[in-house]
């Protein structure tokens, strides 16, 4: 009982909630990423045999082609309808909770004023709840496709060149070591930043109420001045955010770059003493790199 008492876990619980309810409108979303990831490995082998045949000097290959072309316009059209199931799956997850926080609202009645300041209640109603539609239809699917698409890819790998695959996938099990540091110090960042945001409004709305008093004392420049340093605080805030999530991208290029280089140094080695097998399967596994790395990077 003394745990639901506490704010963070209830967050927890009502979170895992809401997570559970959404699931079911993000799986079309996840269906299309899958289906992106295979034509994305149908489009690099066709892409590898066209470039191997040609660098043998046997002419240039129709057939590849035309699968690459094909697969490229699957990848187009699965990612238009990615696009749209994801928003119909944030919009729906938005006016149900919008919903829900009004007829929460309504129940309290203008007691709810006495804890709550009517900006942070507004703020909360709006702002807060618009801050959460990427989870639903952009992050729950992304975390899915983070586990689904690379192993799809290590998989293809795997067929093609066994030792490539260990260097990809442990190239990738650095990145959620990354994304959890400077995911940590992003949700700090973004909870400061939400609680500026609130004290702004709240703020805001205080002001306009008393703008006659304000006007009359005549403390009008001065809290517009006051304002600005407030709405400069949000600003430091919100570039705080972007800046340690930009952190978790900076990893992921290291670590897709990482992986690149060494199997094209395991590869260049091979070529040099005369044992590249077949250069089909060399290029085929150098272009799944960064499709191993592509549902990472969207996560």
């Amino acid at each position: 009982m003394e745990a639901m008492d506490d704010p963070r876990s209830a967050a927890r619980a009502w979170l895992r909630i809401q997570t559970k309810v959404s699931r079911t409108a993000a799986l079309p979303v996840v269906a299309c990423g899958v289906i992106g990831v295979l034509a994305g490995i149908m489009g690099a082998w066709c892409a590898a045999a066209a470039l191997a045949q040609g660098l043998a000097g046997k002419g240039i290959a129709v057939g590849p082609l035309l699968g690459f072309a094909a697969a490229g316009l699957v990848q187009a059209g699965i990612g238009v309808v990615s696009e749209r199931a994801g928003f119909a799956a944030g919009a729906a997850a938005r006016r149900r909770l919008r919903g829900d926080a009004l007829a929460r609202l309504l129940a309290a009645g203008p007691a709810v004023l006495r804890r709550s300041h009517s900006g942070a209640l507004m703020a909360t109603v709006i702002d807060r709840i618009e801050a959460v539609d990427p989870m639903f239809g952009r992050y729950l699917p992304a975390a899915a496709m983070a586990m689904a698409g690379p192993a799809l890819v290590a998989l293809a790998a795997v067929q093609a060149d066994p030792v490539a695959a260990l260097v990809m996938a442990s190239a990738g099990l650095l990145v959620p070591v990354a994304m959890a540091l400077s995911g940590i110090g992003a949700a700090q960042a973004a909870r400061q930043q939400f609680a500026a945001m609130a004290r702004l409004q709240a703020r805001f709305l205080d002001r306009i109420k008393g703008i006659a008093t304000i006007v009359l004392a005549g403390r009008a420049e001065a809290e517009a001045v006051a304002l600005g340093v407030a709405a400069d605080e949000l600003r430091r805030r919100t570039m705080r955010v972007l800046r340690m999530a930009f952190l978790s991208s900076a990893a992921l290029d290291l670590a897709a770059a990482a992986a690149l280089v060494l199997i094209a140094l395991r590869y260049g080695a091979q070529l040099r003493d005369g044992t590249l097998a077949d250069a089909a399967v060399a290029l085929f596994v150098l272009l799944l790199v960064p499709q191993f790395f592509a549902p990472l990077r969207a996560f």
